[in-house]
């Protein structure tokens, strides 16, 4: 019968019984050191500083830069209608407030008081109205009013108004 070491070891307990020391052992593996290269200052900036590295930067500056300046104009509308919102709320409990009292100001019932007893107003009575029918070919002209006038009308109007302005003016001195 044909044992395998690790049966046989799992029952021996002594160390004259112990193979593992007649067994290939494994030699550690060294690594192979690897060979830095060691720059000098002027090489390392020369490569930091390339085209392509300083187009990074700037475009990275410039996207920093703008989203600052994107967020202080956000907050600075955001304020802006806070302000415009709180204004609007007053305005709008103020409109609120004088549409009541004009509501109450325009009652029928107040306005006919008022017409009564401060003006002396009464309401009128059917006999004291009277209706004047006007046909397609009636006029109404009011006395003292002038006709249209031609330019020489105007000016002569106007410059008998001026004759008398003077002449009061004279007089009161």
């Amino acid at each position: 019968m044909a044992y395998s070491y690790n049966t046989i070891s799992a029952y021996n307990t002594s160390s004259a019984y112990d193979l593992s020391a007649f067994e290939a052992q494994e030699k550690p593996v060294q690594r192979k050191q690897e060979l830095k290269v060691v720059r000098s200052p002027k090489q390392f900036l020369a490569s930091a500083f390339t085209l392509k590295n300083v187009c990074l930067f700037m475009m990275t500056v410039t996207v920093i830069t703008l989203m600052v300046y994107n967020y202080a104009s956000l907050n600075e509308v955001t304020g802006e209608i806070n302000d415009l919102t709180s204004q609007l709320t007053a305005l709008e409990s103020n409109y609120v407030k004088l549409e009541s009292e004009a509501s109450a100001q325009m009652n029928p019932r107040i306005v006919a008081e008022h017409a009564e007893n401060e003006l002396g107003l009464k309401k009128a009575d059917k006999y004291q109205t009277e209706y004047i029918y006007l046909y397609h070919d009636d006029k109404i002209e009011i006395a003292g009013q002038a006709k249209e006038a031609g330019l020489g009308e105007s000016i002569k109007v106007a410059l008998n108004s001026a004759i008398q302005t003077i002449k009061e003016y004279i007089a009161g001195i």
